[in-house]
C-alpha cells in the first residue's frame, strides 16, 4: 500500500497536533515532578536527609504512577502517529523541524525564568551562584522532556539522513537559546564564570591551608598530618555538574566533547597547570611571587626547610583537595588530563628530590636501632612508652611514602625502584668491602645480613616486583663471586664459632617468589621443623636424617651450641630464591654433603630442615640425597654389628638385625650405641649412581693389584668382616675401596698430645715411612717425585706432592738434607737398612698411634655374562638403563610402549644387542634373539617389579608423570 499518496496536508497537521499533544503532556509532568522533587530536596536539607514528611513522600508517589500511566499508554499512541508520518516520506523534514520548533520554544520558555541579568545590591559571586542554581534546575528539567522526546522519535532518528538525532538537536537548541543568547545579552559566559568560581575557592583554600603550615613550621615541628578534614560541598556539585553536563551534551562535530572541551576543559587545566606551580613555588622554593591569581597575604613566605616527608605529607593533602575540587569542578572524562597535571607539577618536575629523598631514608634505616621519635614533634617531656626505634620509625615511614606515592603517580614503582637501586648497590659495594678479608662463611652470612635487611625493609611494603628487583640488583652484583657455591659451601657451617651471628639471630621469612606451592612448603616447613627450642640439651648422639623419619643414632656431637633453625630456613630461602642457577646450587649442595657426610661433621636437624627446602626445588636431587642418607644408616648398621662382634657385645653372632638396615640403626636391648669416635675404624658404603663420585681414574680408585700389604692386619681383618656382611645381603657385586675420600685421626705425642686429622694416603706414607717400608735400591736423596713415583708403580695408589707436602709443612715429616747423617732422636733416621744404599730422605717428626679410620668402598655390580643371560630380569634391567641413559626421561603413560618399541628395534636391526644389554659382549651374541624374545614375552610380567627395582637401586627416579635418569 502506497501510504505516501494518502497523507494529507491536513492529516498531517492533525497528526502532529495529537502529538504535540502528548508533547504537552509529557512537558506538565516533568515539570511538575522536578519542582515537587527540588522542594522536597530543600526540605530534607534543612532537616535530615534520610526522612521526609508523609505528605511529600505520597505527592512523589502520585505523580510518578501519574507519569508511568501517560508514557505507557500515550506513549504508544504518539510512537504510532510518528510512525504513519515517516512511512509516508513526504512529511519527515516538517515532523523533525516541527519538533525542533517546539523544544526551541520549551528552552526559550526556560530562559526567561533564569535570572541571568546582575543584581547591583550583591557580589558578582553571589549573582552567579543563583544563576547557576536556577540554569541546573531548569537544565535537568529541560533534558528530562528531551529525552521522553527522544525516545517517541527513534523511527524518525532512523530516518534523519545526514541530519543530527532529535536529543543532540535538542542540545544545540538549548545552547543556541539559553548560552548564547545570555553571553551576548549580558556578557556572561558560563565556562568563563566557572572557571572563575574554581580559582576563587582554591585561592581560599590553599590561604588558610599555606596559613596552617606556617603556624607548625613555625614551632619547628613536623608536618605528620593535618587535622581538619576536607568536607565537599553538596550544593554546589549539585549546581555544577549538571551545567557541565549540559556543556558536554553539545555535540558540534564528531568529538562528542568538543564543545566541553574548546570552552572549559583546555582553558581550566591551563590556568590550573600555572595555579599549582605557583602554590608548589610557594611551599619548596622560597621565591616570592610577583604575579598571579594568589591574594598578597599568602606571599609570606614559610621560613623552614622541607624534608621528603614532610613534601609528601602536604602534596598528599593537597591531592585530596584536589580530587574533591576535581569531582565538583570537571566532569569524570576530564579526570586523567587532571591528574596528568597533578602528577607533572608535584612528582615528575620533583622525581630527583623524591628518589635522593627515599634514598636517604633507607641510610638512615640501616645505621641503627636506637630509640628514635622522629615522626613525633620534638617534646621531651613525651613518655618513653610512645618512642619507637628508628628502624621501625623509617619503616612505617617509608610504607606511608609509597602508600601516598602510590596514590599520587602510576610511577611510583619506577621512582622506588630507582631508589633502591641506588641503596642495594651502595650495600652490596659496602659488603664487598668487609668480605675482602672474610672467609667464605662469613660472605655468605654477610651477604645475607645485607640482603635481609633491604628485603625486610622491601617487604613491609608489599610489592613482590620491588622484592624480585632487589634480587636481581644482588644478583648482578655476586654474578662473579659464584654465589651458588658459596652457598652450597654455607651448608657445611658450624655455627659454634658464629653465635653471635647465627645462633641468635631471629629472621622472619620473607616470600619472595610467587609459586603458591613453594609458599605452602616453606610454611609448613616453618610450622613444623624450625620452631626449636634455643637451647637444647647437650645430646651424647646424633641421628641421621633420612626420609622414613626413623631415629638412627650415629655420630656424637659433644657441641652444646644452640641452633636457631629460623635463621637456617631464611638463609635458603631468601639466598636460593635470588640465584640464577639453581641446578649449579644443587649440584654444589650435594657435594659438600658428601663431604660432611663422610665426616660426619653434621646437624640432623639442620640437614632435615634443608633438605626439605630442596624438594620444592628439584624432586630429582631430594630423591638422591635421601639415597645419600640411607647409604650412610646401612654403613653405620653393618659397622656397629661388626664392633659388636669384636667387643664380645652379641651373645649370638646369627642374630643379624642389620639387614634391615633401611629401616633404621641397630641398637641392642640394653641401648649399647655405635659410636663412630670411639671405633677402631668405620667403612662407608657409597652407591656409584647417587654419590658425586669422579671418574674412575686411579688418583679416586685403584682397580689393580692388590693393596693389602698397605694396610696394618687389624684394618685388614675389620674390611674382611665388613666385606663379608654386606655381600651377604647384596651379591653379585665387587668391593673397590675409594682411597682420597677416607682419612686417619692420629694422635701427636709431643711435649702435648693432641689429635689431627690427615687423609690416607698420608697416613700410609708415616706408617712405611716409621716400619722402613719405603726402599728404593740403589739411588741416592730420592726426591718428593720418586715417593709418588713409588706409590703408584709398587702400592698402585696416586699419592700427591700435595700430600706429601701438607705433612713437611706441619712438620709430621721432615726433608734430611744429609743422607749420611743418622738421627737418632727420632724413632727412624733413614729408610734403609744400608747406609750405602739410601733411599728415601724422609725423617718422621713424632711418634703417632692412629685413633680412628675412615675407608670408602664402592660397590658395582659383577658383570658375569652367564649369570646376566640365564636371569631375563636382569637383562631387562640392563636394557632399560641402556635405553635412559640414551634418551634421558620417558613419560610414565609412554614408557611400557616404548620399551616394547625399542626391543622390537632390536630383534631387526643386527649386531645392535650389546648396545642395549649393558654391555654384556660378544659371548653372548648368539644368544641374543632369545633374550629379546624372552623379554618380550615376559615384560607385562615383569615390568612392575623392575621399574620398581631399578628406583631402589638408584638407577632412575619418578616423578609425578616421569620417569628419570640419574647420570
Amino acid at each position: 500500500m502506497n501510504l505516501e499518496s494518502e497523507l494529507t496536508l491536513s492529516e498531517f497537521e492533525h497528526l502532529w497536533s495529537e502529538i504535540i499533544y502528548e508533547f504537552n503532556k509529557i512537558t506538565s509532568i516533568k515539570s511538575k515532578s522536578t519542582n515537587t522533587n527540588n522542594q522536597i530536596i530543600s526540605q530534607t536539607n534543612n532537616n535530615t536527609y534520610n526522612e521526609y514528611g508523609d505528605k511529600d513522600h505520597a505527592q512523589v508517589h502520585s505523580i510518578n504512577n501519574e507519569t508511568d500511566n501517560i508514557q505507557r499508554c500515550n506513549g504508544i499512541f504518539t510512537y504510532n502517529n510518528i510512525y504513519k508520518i515517516i512511512t509516508a516520506k513526504k512529511y519527515t523534514n516538517n515532523l523533525y523541524w516541527k519538533i525542533g520548533e517546539y523544544l526551541y520554544n520549551l528552552a526559550k520558555d526556560r530562559r526567561s525564568k533564569i535570572p541571568y541579568e546582575n543584581d547591583n545590591r550583591t557580589s558578582h559571586l553571589a549573582n552567579f551562584n543563583r544563576y547557576l542554581e536556577e540554569y541546573s534546575k531548569y537544565f535537568l528539567q529541560y533534558q528530562e522532556i528531551l529525552i521522553s522526546i527522544n525516545s517517541l522519535c527513534l523511527v524518525l532518528n532512523d530516518n534523519l539522513g545526514t541530519d543530527k538525532p532529535v536529543l543532540q538537536l535538542g542540545y544545540l537548541l538549548w545552547e543556541r537559546c539559553i548560552l548564547q543568547e545570555i553571553e551576548k545579552t549580558n556578557n556572561r559566559s558560563l565556562p568563563k564564570e566557572l572557571i572563575h568560581m574554581m580559582f576563587n575557592d582554591m585561592e581560599n583554600e590553599y590561604e588558610i591551608f599555606i596559613d596552617h603550615i606556617k603556624k607548625i613550621t613555625a614551632k619547628k615541628q613536623k608536618i605528620f598530618s593535618f587535622k581538619k578534614p576536607i568536607k565537599p560541598d553538596k550544593n554546589k556539585f549539585d549546581a555544577i555538574q549538571p551545567a557541565l553536563t549540559s556543556l558536554k551534551n553539545v555535540v558540534l562535530d564528531d568529538d562528542p566533547l568538543s564543545y566541553y572541551k574548546v570552552s572549559y576543559e583546555d582553558k581550566s587545566l591551563k590556568k590550573y597547570f600555572g595555579f599549582l606551580n605557583e602554590v608548589k613555588e610557594q611551599f619548596f622554593k622560597k621565591k616570592r611571587l610577583k604575579n598571579g591569581p594568589l591574594s598578597p597575604r599568602i606571599y609570606t613566605q614559610i621560613n623552614t626547610k622541607i624534608g621528603i616527608i614532610d613534601y609528601i605529607n602536604i602534596v598528599d593533602h593537597i591531592y585530596t583537595l584536589e580530587f574533591e575540587r576535581r569531582n565538583t569542578y570537571f566532569l569524570s572524562n576530564s579526570h586523567k588530563p587532571h591528574n596528568k597535571i597533578l602528577e607533572q607539577v608535584f612528582i615528575d618536575s620533583e622525581k630527583k628530590y623524591i628518589v635522593d629523598g627515599i634514598y636517604n631514608i633507607l641510610l638512615n634505616y640501616k645505621e641503627n636501632n636506637k630509640p628514635n621519635d622522629i615522626h613525633l614533634p620534638d617534646n621531651k617531656k613525651l613518655n618513653e612508652n610512645i618512642k619507637k626505634h628508628a628502624k621501625d620509625t623509617f619503616k612505617a615511614h617509608i610504607k606511608n611514602i609509597y602508600k601516598k606515592l602510590q596514590r599520587m603517580t602510576d610511577n611510583n614503582k619506577e621512582l622506588f625502584a630507582e631508589a633502591l637501586n641506588q641503596y642495594t648497590s651502595f650495600i652490596c659495594n659496602e659488603m664487598k668491602e668487609k668480605n675482602k678479608n672474610s672467609n667464605h662463611t662469613d660472605m655468605i652470612l654477610n651477604i645475607h645480613e645485607s640482603l635481609y635487611s633491604v628485603l625486610e625493609l622491601v617487604n613491609t611494603l608489599e610489592n613482590r616486583e620491588l622484592l624480585i628487583l632487589v634480587c636481581k640488583i644482588y644478583m648482578e652484583h655476586y654474578k662473579d663471586d659464584n654465589l651458588e657455591e658459596l652457598l652450597a659451601e654455607f651448608s657445611m657451617y658450624k655455627n659454634k664459632e658464629h653465635t653471635d651471628i647465627l645462633g641468635y639471630k631471629e629472621y622472619n621469612h620473607i616470600d619472595i617468589k610467587s609459586n603458591d606451592n613453594n609458599n605452602t612448603h616453606a610454611k609448613e616447613c616453618n610450622n613444623n621443623e624450625i620452631n626449636t627450642k634455643k637451647n637444647n640439651d647437650k645430646e651424647t648422639n646424633s641421628k641421621i636424617y633420612n626420609d622414613n623419619n626413623t631415629d638412627n643414632n650415629c655420630y656424637t656431637d659433644n657441641t652444646n651450641t644452640p641452633y636457631n633453625y629460623n635463621c637456617i630456613i631464611t638463609v635458603y630461602n631468601n639466598l636460593i630464591n635470588i640465584i640464577k642457577n639453581e641446578d649449579l646450587f644443587l649440584e654444589h649442595y650435594i657435594k659438600y654433603l658428601m663431604k660432611r657426610l663422610l665426616k660426619y661433621t653434621f646437624d640432623d636437624r639442620k640437614e632435615k630442615i634443608i633438605h626439605e627446602l630442596l624438594k620444592k626445588y628439584s624432586i630429582n636431587y631430594y630423591n638422591k640425597i635421601n639415597r645419600m642418607y640411607q647409604d650412610i644408616n646401612r654403613s653405620i648398621s653393618i659397622n656397629s654389628y661388626i664392633n659388636n662382634i669384636r667387643n664380645r657385645n652379641i651373645d649370638d653372632i646369627n642374630n643379624r638385625n642389620h639387614n634391615n638396615s633401611d629401616q633404621g640403626i641397630y641398637n641392642t636391648d640394653n641401648n649399647v650405641v655405635y659410636d663412630i669416635n670411639n671405633s677402631i675404624c668405620f667403612i662407608t658404603i657409597l652407591t656409584e649412581c647417587v654419590w658425586p663420585i669422579e671418574k674412575f681414574e686411579d688418583r679416586e680408585l685403584s682397580t689393580n693389584g692388590n693393596n693389602d700389604d698397605i694396610l696394618t692386619r687389624e684394618l685388614l681383618d675389620y674390611k674382611e668382616l665388613f666385606i663379608e656382611e654386606y655381600l651377604q645381603k647384596y651379591k653379585r657385586r665387587k668391593i673397590y675401596i675409594i682411597w682420597s675420600y677416607g682419612y686417619v685421626d692420629i694422635n701427636i705425642t709431643t711435649d702435648k698430645e693432641y689429635c689431627i686429622r690427615i687423609n690416607i694416603y698420608q697416613y700410609i706414607l708415616l706408617e712405611m715411612v716409621e716400619n722402613n717400608r719405603i726402599f728404593i735400591p740403589g739411588r741416592n736423596n730420592i726426591g718428593i717425585t720418586e715417593i709418588v713415583d713409588y706409590f703408584k708403580n709398587n702400592c698402585h695408589l696416586n699419592i700427591s706432592e700435595e700430600d706429601i707436602n701438607v705433612l713437611l709443612k706441619y712438620k709430621l715429616l721432615y726433608y734430611n738434607d744429609n743422607s749420611n747423617e743418622y738421627n737418632d732422636s727420632y724413632n727412624i733416621t733413614t729408610a734403609v737398612s744400608s747406609t750405602n744404599n739410601i733411599g728415601v730422605c724422609l725423617l718422621l717428626n713424632y711418634n703417632f698411634y692412629h685413633k680412628n679410620n675412615r675407608i670408602c668402598m664402592l660397590p658395582i655390580i659383577k658383570k658375569k655374562v652367564e649369570n646376566i643371560v640365564s636371569d631375563p630380569l636382569v637383562v631387562l634391567q640392563a636394557f632399560i638403563s641402556r635405553m635412559f641413559k640414551k634418551i634421558g626421561n620417558v613419560g610414565k603413560d609412554v614408557c611400557y610402549d616404548f620399551i616394547i618399541k625399542e626391543i622390537k628395534e632390536c630383534i631387526e636391526k643386527e649386531g645392535e644387542y650389546k648396545d642395549f644389554s649393558g654391555g654384556l659382549g660378544k659371548d653372548v651374541s648368539d644368544n641374543k634373539l632369545n633374550s629379546y624374545y624372552d623379554i618380550l614375552n615376559n615384560l607385562e610380567d615383569n615390568y612392575t617389579d623392575t621399574m620398581k627395582e631399578l628406583i631402589d637401586k638408584g638407577l632412575i627416579e619418578e616423578d609425578k608423570d616421569k620417569y628419570y635418569y640419574v647420570p
